[in-house]
């Protein structure tokens, strides 16, 4: 039950008409008092109804500027799937270059061995048929 139905009680009129040596008078001052308290409820319920809303809206904001939307998310997917394309290719340069790299050393290694070591210049002299 709201203030707006407030009933001063019988106590506060009969003070207001001793004091005022009036009852109609005293009635006046009490519905002023009533209309007073129903004006402060009203504008009470007002405030709290407006800082409510403000309270809302900032809310809203601050959960909009902190959260990730979709848009936000769809666009660090695409740049993860980017990055991803991105590494792939150079995992693959990088692997092609370790096999150029490999084959010189394997045939660095084979022209060591067959011009360092006299039977295995031998043998491939036999093989190639330059040797008999």
């Amino acid at each position: 039950m709201g203030i707006h139905t407030m009933i001063l009680p019988y106590e506060v009129y009969t003070v207001l008409e001793e004091r005022l040596g009036n009852k109609e008078d005293a009635v006046k001052i009490a519905e002023a008092i009533k209309t007073a308290f129903a004006n402060i409820e009203t504008r009470a319920n007002e405030v709290a109804s407006q800082k409510k809303l403000e309270v809302k809206d900032e809310l809203k904001r601050e959960l909009r500027d902190e959260l990730a939307t979709k848009e936000d998310i769809a666009n660090l997917r695409g740049g993860v799937k980017e990055d991803i394309a991105n590494l792939r290719g150079e995992v693959k340069e990088e692997i092609a270059n370790l096999r150029g790299e490999m084959r010189l050393y394997f045939m660095a290694t084979i022209a060591v061995v067959l011009l360092l070591n006299k039977d295995a210049l031998t043998l491939l002299g036999q093989i190639l048929g330059l040797v008999k």
